[in-house]
């Protein structure tokens, strides 16, 4: 997703006084009558409306089915309204006013890198849903990412480019951090093992500079790979598709799969993403059923049989809250005094934790590792189609 951008470093003085004068001790043991979750997302964007509606969707199974956790939880949502200095505000709000014990978001990463600072002075556990910049994590204790940074990723796709040996362009909008930084990776680990057949082209806005791009492609272009956000995406690659039908698009996971879907000229179109709802399909298909044989003894399997059947209308965001959730309830499930300190601890020491979007291999670095899958667009028929391994290491 979104990384840390210009315009946060220019603001970043103001956003420490935010930081620094507001912050206070929350470390301590839980001393509410249940456990409150603060959730951060925005309004502004319908990928972020998503978390609202994950939650929602958790809260009413987590009510309806018996919880082995000993205190009840209780979800707080604030707005980041989509800016850096209303994110700390809302931070600041859900420690102070509403004494929160763990926090869910934000989930961009220019905004949960002035969070995750308030919250690792306030030693408040926080989960950044969808934040790929390092520094969101880097150094902190009590802050953790779900999802593979941008370095990771980029060399997820990278190692799967190299087995194509294929001509390839990389298109990026050099205004967006997120773009211009995954480009960039996927450019200079690709040079690294001397891949010749590699151009890339950068935009600024791509109603003034579609003609531009196009007179780029070229017919001998095999892959085109577009990590850009979705409305972009989506013209940028079905004006490429017009010009020459045989190229492959491959997307990234700035894409929001279910609107690219509806897309009937982006049939055949690639994505890496970090789940899709036929994983278990997919696993079924390359591994055979998998069988639990202590299903009955299994609180994950109670988290996730609420959730049978409703993932296809989920949206990634909606599904990594739930996820988010789950990790907490489970942690929960195990102490009769929970605290941040007791939680962060219990993150770092999960191994192959099967939640709602697959498996978690283990939380390194205060980031969750797991593989990205490579999905193919079909409409109501996109599905995964292969596994893309992810490794620990940014660099």
């Amino acid at each position: 997703m979104n990384s840390c951008s210009k315009k946060l470093k220019i603001a970043f003085a103001s956003l420490c006084l935010l930081i620094g004068c507001e912050a206070q001790e929350s470390g301590k043991h839980s001393d509410n009558a249940s456990f409150k979750i603060g959730i951060v997302t925005s309004t502004q964007l319908d990928w972020e409306k998503d978390v609202i509606i994950g939650a929602n969707m958790y809260m009413q199974q987590y009510q309806e089915r018996k919880n082995c956790s000993n205190k009840s939880i209780e979800l707080i949502f604030d707005n980041s309204a989509d800016t850096p200095e209303n994110t700390v505000r809302a931070v600041n709000r859900l420690i102070k006013t509403h004494n929160i014990d763990a926090m869910i978001g934000p989930n961009i990463s220019e905004n949960a890198i002035p969070a995750s600072e308030v919250s690792e002075r306030n030693q408040l556990a926080m989960l950044s849903l969808l934040s790929t910049h390092p520094k969101v994590t880097e150094d902190k204790n009590f802050v953790f990412q779900m999802i593979a940074s941008n370095r990771q990723q980029s060399s997820a796709l990278a190692n799967f480019i190299l087995k194509q040996k294929k001509k390839v362009v990389i298109i990026y909008q050099k205004t967006d951090a997120y773009s211009r930084n995954f480009a960039r990776a996927l450019e200079r680990l690709l040079n690294e093992h001397h891949y010749l057949k590699l151009k890339t082209i950068a935009y600024s806005r791509v109603e003034n500079n579609l003609n531009d791009i196009l007179s780029e492609i070229k017919k001998e272009d095999d892959l085109v790979v577009i990590p850009v956000e979705t409305a972009d995406a989506i013209k940028i690659a079905e004006a490429v598709i017009d010009q020459n039908s045989d190229v492959q698009i491959v997307g990234t996971d700035y894409w929001q799969i279910l609107k690219v879907a509806q897309r009937p000229k982006l049939t055949g179109t690639l994505v890496i993403d970090h789940w899709h709802f036929t994983l278990n399909e997919y696993q079924n298909s390359v591994h055979g059923p998998k069988v639990n044989k202590k299903v009955e003894q299994s609180q994950l399997d109670i988290f996730n049989k609420g959730f049978d059947g409703r993932q296809s209308k989920m949206s990634i965001s909606a599904v990594f809250v739930i996820e988010a959730l789950q990790l907490i309830e489970s942690y929960l499930c195990q102490t009769n005094k929970p605290s941040a300190k007791g939680l962060a601890d219990f993150l770092r020491n999960i191994e192959n934790y099967n939640g709602i979007t697959g498996n978690i291999r283990s939380i390194k670095k205060n980031r969750v590792l797991r593989d990205m899958y490579l999905i193919k667009i079909d409409g109501d028929n996109t599905k995964i189609v292969e596994m893309l391994p992810v490794g620990e290491e940014d660099e």
